[in-house]
């Protein structure tokens, strides 16, 4: 039995396809192995390996059907599962994640900071949202803890190891098997009672308490021990109420949770603003700092080629900030087709006296005054002039530009032009870089998208943070070949929008991302790229989950 448990050994090709490069780790029920994908050369993947017996396979097949139902940045996707050989040895093929569980984090530099938990916290609150939410009914993950948490080589949340999920099926009064683990497992857990979204929301507020507390868990009377003095009071509140023994004392909901988390943090980053706008006169620090007024996030949006579906993207995040009450500038640079005009029905909506921003910066002498603002409720419009181009475009005129700005967030609209000289300093300062990628392969054979992918690569080495927003997601024979062929995991997968919506859209004159049939798709599809924008913004809910309110906004829109 020994030698059907050593099947998959460094060299080995499973099912011809994935060679094993090595060992990852082992524990009781198995191993995991790193592999790389023979059909596509480069790629690598996860094999999660299991020991022979029926619980075992039952428990891997269960892991596979879990996560096969899922689709969210935050959790490891599931592309292949193997059933049981000759020796009784089954596998489940995953995204291999690069990164370190929060147990590994906290044995190698000690107690994290209340600002890095309390982010954590957040991310994690979004992973429990989308599952609790149910697809079709909701899931469970009843194994929440520091070793089923890793923070991938992007600093993102990824939340592991399914094998103990459930659905939960309401009216049970108790779940099948106990699980869970010692320190992490909730009371009504370990009493073998049902367990439901609060379950998880528990073993949040025990993971939190570990990590501020240096690795502390409980104490053998089966009391906490106290946060360090460092840990502010409303942080404190917070913990202590998804602890609290009694499930209906707790959070009821992920999201309500996220938004405590956010308020306690809240004073945090009102303070690490302020000292970041007041740097000491003379130093590097202070020469290169935004201005005050400027945006605090500045997020560029292009294409892997032309076509791919930047602008649309853009829109559709502009609009959702704007649901969300979010001031915000959405930029079309120099270097792109001038559509945004168009889309916008320009001739009708443009203000009378309206001086394109471009303009007045790029072709008279010291920038100008501008014209009247083009605004739409929260979003403001700064399309280029339509059918004409700049004669002078280059990063002074850029950073001008941007200086201008005085919404929190700038949306910057780049298309496919990452090559251009005169975008290299607003994609050095960006906070956060989306690539939008179509499934056609047409975009995908250009030379243009090589080019693009190698000036993406570089940014990638500087630490920028880049995203892939995959467009077009619709299910086709060839999608799960286009998403792996992505150098990593789209971070968003924006739906096909039916041609019905497109069409009412351009017959009525309105934005097809306000539509009503339309909006709701796009927020579900860009939540995790508003969530860091909100935070960055520091733009939490007070009183309803800012998910409840997007829900809102789009049945009012």
């Amino acid at each position: 039995m020994r030698e059907a448990c050593d099947f998959l050994q460094p060299g080995r090709l499973l099912e011809n396809r994935y060679r094993i490069l090595g060992l990852l780790g082992q524990g009781g029920m198995g191993r995991v192995f790193l592999a790389e994908d023979e059909r596509l050369p480069g790629k690598k993947w996860a094999i999660k390996e299991l020991k022979p017996g029926p619980a075992q396979r039952e428990l891997l097949a269960k892991e596979a059907r879990v996560l096969a139902e899922c689709s969210h940045p935050g959790l490891a996707a599931v592309t292949d599962f193997i059933p049981a050989n000759a020796h009784g040895v089954c596998y489940l093929v995953m995204e291999f994640i690069q990164g370190h569980t929060l147990l590994q984090v906290l044995r190698e530099k000690g107690p994290i900071s209340w600002a890095k938990a309390g982010g954590i916290g957040i991310e994690l609150c979004q992973v429990l949202a989308y599952l609790h939410e149910g697809r079709p009914v909701p899931i469970i993950h009843r194994d929440l803890k520091p070793s089923n948490v890793m923070l991938d080589e992007n600093g993102r949340v990824r939340l592991i190891d399914f094998g103990t999920a459930r659905h939960y099926h309401q009216g049970a009064n108790a779940d099948t098997v106990r699980l869970g683990t010692l320190g992490f497992a909730s009371p009504e857990q370990l009493l073998g009672r049902q367990t439901d979204a609060r379950t998880d929301l528990y073993a949040l507020g025990a993971v939190l308490h570990f990590l501020l507390a240096g690795g502390n868990r409980q104490l053998p009377d089966g009391e906490r021990g106290a946060l360090p003095e460092e840990v502010p009071p409303e942080a404190q509140a917070v913990i202590a109420k998804l602890l609290e023994e009694e499930p209906s004392r707790r959070f009821q909901r992920a999201e309500e949770a996220e938004a405590a988390l956010r308020a306690a943090l809240l004073p945090h980053e009102q303070a690490a603003a302020a000292h970041k706008r007041t740097p000491v006169a003379g130093t590097t620090h202070a020469k290169n700092a935004r201005n005050p007024s400027s945006p605090q996030m500045r997020i560029v949006v292009g294409g892997l080629t032309g076509g791919s579906g930047a602008t649309f993207t853009a829109i559709a995040l502009a609009r959702c900030l704007h649901a969300l009450a979010l001031p915000h500038t959405l930029l079309e640079l120099p270097g792109t087709t001038p559509d945004l005009y168009h889309i916008l029905l320009g001739d009708q909506h443009a203000p009378k006296g309206y001086r394109y921003w471009t303009e007045s910066v790029c072709l008279r002498p010291g920038g100008g005054e501008p014209g009247k603002e083009w605004v739409s409720g929260h979003t403001e419009w700064v399309p280029l002039a339509p059918n004409r181009g700049l004669e002078k475009w280059d990063s002074a005129c850029a950073k001008q530009l941007l200086g201008r700005i005085i919404r929190p967030a700038a949306i910057m609209d780049i298309g496919s032009a990452w090559t251009n000289p005169a975008h290299e300093e607003l994609l050095a300062e960006a906070d956060l870089i989306l690539l939008v990628c179509d499934p056609s392969p047409l975009h995908l054979s250009r030379g243009e998208a090589a080019r693009n992918w190698g000036r993406l690569g570089k940014l990638k080495q500087k630490n920028r943070r880049i995203e892939i927003i995959a467009n077009k997601a619709v299910g086709f024979k060839g999608k799960q070949e286009w998403l792996e062929s992505l150098p990593e995991r789209p971070f968003c997968q924006i739906p096909e929008i039916p041609s019905s919506a497109v069409l009412s859209a351009l017959w009525q004159g309105k934005l097809l991302a306000d539509q009503p049939a339309v909006h709701p798709l796009l927020r579900t599809a860009l939540e995790p790229v508003i969530s860091m924008i909100l935070a960055k913004c520091g733009h939490s809910g007070q009183r309803r989950s800012i998910w409840r309110r997007l829900r809102t906004a789009g049945k009012q829109d």
